[in-house]
């Protein structure tokens, strides 16, 4: 078996979905081939040259067009002839050359403008964000979404959604569509965390993640001015410019920027309580937070607004619907966290690792094979 997955971003290192690909090569005798997004070959070229080192059975590939995707998206027999068909005679070639078999080979896509111009046979379709009501995502926007979302579906021999929601969402009857939510490196787990729940003099309130439009800057302030004797340590690059006002405006929230995801765990061992301060809005309402399975590595608390987190976790967390509740359920959960509670967490994590959705989706694939 081996599988061609198609990326929404423009190098495997930047990939946020990084590590579910690696799991998955590990899990595969065939290997898989990771395709950065398809760039007009005129276009300016990227030099990175890191799967050597992060994996050697995932190999990075490109994909050219003739136009930019921008200019192609406009008329469909412009996607087709300057961008289908020239990625489908780069596939070919790929295919032919590194001796692959078609009948063992599977097409992994991750957004419904990829299925108008990718190969669409043996296909695998996952859904991770709400994206008719992301911002950022220019397709959302265009008149055929609906339809060629339902056309991924049922297209697809195995579709795949990180929240209970989107596929509710989506109304989804088909049997081949399943639950599939984020996970966390099993390399994040700490072996070491103590059982007990250890009394500290000071408190440390803990957020990993990209501090982008979907972050709640309210929030932020909130915690910020209603706990001013905690600290509030924030791990990742910001791009928000009314977080940045709150973060500099206020001397207990201390920046630290992007972090490599292998010095996580040094950082999370600092945090008493992980937070999920994104927006109260309809894209968020969708988003399962990786975050959480992140701080229940180290069997931390969580106070999130009202995203659509894992049924089997709701008893170990706070889900807000408000401002006021977020910042009230921070003390909550700090004074009723147990050992027990901390226990379950760092189970729950140990369960919900890349590794365990690899097993999940190759089995589901084999089928097919």
């Amino acid at each position: 078996m081996h599988i061609f997955f198609f990326s929404t971003s423009e190098d495997f290192s930047s990939y946020h979905r990084k590590r579910e690909v690696e799991a998955i090569s590990e899990k595969l005798d065939g290997g898989c081939t990771f395709f950065n997004r398809p760039r007009f070959f005129l276009g300016s070229r990227n030099n990175k040259n890191v799967l050597a080192k992060s994996s050697s059975k995932v190999t990075e590939q490109e994909l050219y067009t003739l136009l930019p995707l921008s200019i192609a998206f406009k008329h469909s027999l412009l996607l087709f002839l300057f961008v289908k068909l020239p990625i489908l005679c780069q596939l070919t070639l790929y295919r032919m050359k590194n001796d692959i078999s078609q009948s063992s080979l599977f097409h992994w896509i991750y957004k419904p403008d990829q299925f108008l111009y990718l190969p669409t046979d043996n296909l695998v379709y996952l859904q991770y964000d709400n994206y008719k009501d992301d911002k950022g995502y220019f397709y959302g926007r265009n008149e055929r979404f609906d339809e060629t979302v339902e056309q991924c579906i049922n297209t697809s021999l195995v579709s795949l959604f990180t929240s209970n929601r989107l596929l509710q969402q989506e109304n989804v009857k088909r049997s081949h569509s399943c639950y599939y939510p984020n996970a966390i490196s099993r390399s994040l787990i700490n072996q070491n965390v103590p059982n007990n729940i250890v009394v500290k003099d000071s408190v440390t309130i803990g957020f990993i993640g990209q501090i982008d439009n979907s972050f709640s800057s309210e929030i932020l302030e909130s915690i910020a001015t209603q706990y001013p004797q905690y600290q509030i340590v924030l791990v990742g690059p910001v791009s928000n410019a009314k977080a940045q006002e709150v973060i500099d405006s206020h001397p207990n929230i201390i920046e630290k920027g992007y972090v490599p995801y292998e010095e996580l765990s040094e950082l999370i061992s600092t945090f008493d309580i992980g937070i999920c301060p994104y927006s109260f809005d309809t894209f968020n309402t969708y988003r399962n937070p990786l975050k959480v399975y992140e701080f229940f590595s180290y069997g931390l608390p969580v106070v999130c607004t009202n995203c659509d987190v894992d049924e089997n976790a709701k008893g170990y967390l706070s889900v807000t619907s408000s401002v006021d509740e977020f910042i009230q359920k921070i003390s909550y959960e700090l004074t009723t966290n147990t050992a027990a509670k901390k226990h379950f967490r760092i189970n729950f994590a140990k369960n919900n690792c890349w590794d365990n959705r690899a097993d999940f989706v190759i089995q589901k694939l084999k089928a097919f094979t």
